[in-house]
């Protein structure tokens, strides 16, 4: 069974970069400085050799693969990054990756860090709020773990937990910063006085980050899957083609039991369904993030989207009035011009 579902990973990665390549000419790996898709190991399929030094338990992946992402327990686990001066890039860079959370305590939500210092804001870093909302930041390393010593974009939606995010991060200066959860730009507001990006002589660190000179360094509780990190912008062209190809490839693995595609996802206007190996079914209802109807119809193969507002949808599909066959998840984006 593990051989089986690491092999599936395996071959996921691969289609991945293939269909990246042949939509974008390359230009989503253009400088890609790290991409680890967590298939059993940390090392680095970008072709840079900066493969993650563990210390962190392999778990299953969005898909349900055992040993297919690494989870972190609070307390004590992480993944290095190589300690090298290519990692440690001026400003823009940008960050991809799913994350699910197994706790909401600002100490557990720390998700990653470009440069690993103590009692010091340096570096590229994302974690959640008291809140609950998603942040990214960049600190001078001027020495302390104050306001004073960063940078901040707060977004605006609160995360839950046990489950899986995509979250692309990008920042350009102190007051303009992007982040994206589930292929959606989550807007946000800014914080935070620090000077230009600064870096200590530590290198990077996925699950930890210390962030309060009185208390010990913050570790992530939860996992983390196919992390990605470049020295340049994403821009929202960018974001949507890799959401377009990650979200349409995640599909296909998660329901290809039954044989049931959708395409594409996130989608602007008409939502292509593709139904083989003969499933039987009788309905589609189509829900929004608060469970209200906007679509319910027989066996449609499209249904048009184009009136509906940007956010998350769950499309449902029916074997007859009451015994539902799939839950799917469906991003919803502006229309593109």
């Amino acid at each position: 069974m593990f051989l089986k579902s690491s092999i599936m990973k395996s071959l996921l990665t691969i289609v991945s970069a293939i269909v990246m390549q042949l939509s974008f000419g390359q230009s989503i790996t253009d400088s890609l400085l790290i991409y680890y898709p967590f298939s059993s190991d940390a090392d680095d399929m970008s072709g840079n050799g900066f493969n993650g030094i563990v210390n962190a338990s392999l778990s299953a992946d969005r898909f349900g693969n055992p040993n297919g992402a690494y989870s972190f327990n609070g307390i004590d686990e992480y993944i290095d990054l190589p300690n090298a001066i290519e990692l440690k890039p001026e400003l823009p860079v940008s960050f991809s990756f799913w994350v699910k959370l197994d706790d909401l305590q600002p100490e557990n939500t720390t998700l990653f860090t470009t440069d690993f210092a103590q009692n010091n804001h340096s570096g590229v870093w994302m974690n959640l709020s008291s809140a609950g909302y998603l942040a990214i930041n960049y600190g001078d390393a001027g020495g302390s773990t104050s306001s004073s010593n960063r940078r901040t974009k707060v977004g605006t939606t609160q995360l839950n937990t046990n489950i899986w995010y995509h979250v692309v991060g990008v920042v350009n200066g102190p007051t303009d910063m992007e982040i994206y959860i589930d292929c959606i730009n989550d807007n946000g507001s800014y914080q935070g006085t620090g000077g230009q990006l600064g870096y200590t002589s530590h290198s990077g660190s996925l699950g930890r980050k210390d962030a309060n000179t009185s208390v010990p360094a913050y570790y992530f509780m939860g996992a983390m899957d196919d992390f990605r990190y470049w020295n340049r912008e994403l821009t929202d062209n960018d974001v949507f083609d890799l959401c377009n190809n990650l979200v349409s490839i995640d599909n296909e693995a998660v329901f290809s039991k039954d044989k049931v595609f959708i395409y594409p996802n996130p989608v602007n206007d008409v939502l292509f369904i593709n139904v083989e190996n003969n499933l039987e079914f009788e309905r589609i209802i189509l829900f929004n993030s608060i469970g209200q109807v906007v679509y319910n119809g027989g066996k449609e193969s499209q249904i048009k989207m184009d009136h509906l507002e940007t956010g998350v949808y769950f499309l449902q599909i029916l074997k007859n009035d009451s015994e539902p066959l799939e839950m799917m998840k469906v991003v919803k984006c502006e229309n593109r011009q």
